[in-house]
């Protein structure tokens, strides 16, 4: 699913499937939307209501994306 498509459904309360929010949450994870996107997106997405399906996606990827820290061998 591409963002606008997402925008468009998330708009007429439909929920997404753990599929297609990991597919829109890729797209803004790799800097492919613009701002306005990301903004109509989230917003959508609150208003309509997150799903549990669509957070546990959506953390799903940005697990993907996060930078590893190695803290064993950091001086804190």
């Amino acid at each position: 699913m591409d963002l606008p498509g997402a925008i468009s459904a998330l708009s007429e309360s439909h929920d997404l499937s753990g599929e297609e929010m990991q597919e829109v949450v890729s797209i803004v994870m790799r800097g492919e939307a613009t701002p306005a996107q990301i903004g109509a997106f989230l917003t959508a997405l609150h208003i309509k209501g997150e799903t549990v399906v669509e957070l546990v996606a959506a953390a799903r990827v940005m697990r993907q994306f996060a930078a590893v820290v190695d803290i064993e061998s950091a001086k804190v």
